[in-house]
């Protein structure tokens, strides 16, 4: 299924495609999956990014499973996002260490399976990129073809190409990635 976005990035900004405008990503306002099911809010500014925090351990079960019913909740609540005019931003965390390789490949299938749920949910305008993942990049400062964000990013975009890709502005500067960042084309909330 292609989709055509809603938004598209420029010089590390997002705008609307409609009509050019651009999308202050710094003021995102963030809710938990908590605040969703609980009071299906929707904040009043068309024009700041609703960031909905996720984590892998409420996505994805111990046997490798996934939380259906959440996903299929989340995906209802960025149709209602949809249809008033929002825009959205998935902001994946952990609430575990990931130790390895393996833990890190799991965390982020449990986000790529996430946007296929979600896949014809327009209102999405890219994903977070964890701080976790941030974090193991900057031991070598780099985004590049080894990182892990990388290999979050490319594996988003094997299925997802219109998703632009957004990480937290403190953890780019407490980890030395801004640079990095900035050569990437990812946007800061």
């Amino acid at each position: 299924m292609k989709i055509d976005p809603l938004f598209e990035v420029k010089n590390n900004a997002l705008f609307r495609i409609s009509d050019g405008k651009i999308i202050d990503t710094i003021k995102t306002i963030k809710l938990s999956v908590k605040d969703i099911l609980n009071k299906n809010t929707i904040p009043p500014e068309k024009d700041v990014p609703i960031g909905i925090c996720i984590s892998w351990d409420e996505v994805a079960f111990e046997d490798g499973s996934y939380n259906e019913e959440l996903l299929a909740t989340l995906h209802d609540y960025l149709k209602t996002l949809e249809n008033g005019g929002f825009c959205a931003i998935i902001i994946p965390s952990t609430k575990k260490m990931l130790e390895d390789e393996n833990d890190a490949e799991e965390f982020i299938a449990a986000f790529v399976h996430t946007a296929r749920r979600i896949k014809d949910c327009r209102c999405v305008s890219g994903f977070s990129i964890a701080t976790y993942l941030l974090k193991k990049d900057s031991a070598v400062h780099s985004l590049g073809t080894d990182s892990h964000s990388r290999w979050f990013i490319d594996e988003m975009r094997k299925k997802h190409n219109h998703y632009a890709f957004f990480a937290d502005k403190n953890d780019v500067e407490q980890f030395t990635l801004t640079e990095a960042a900035i050569a990437e084309e990812i946007i800061f909330i």
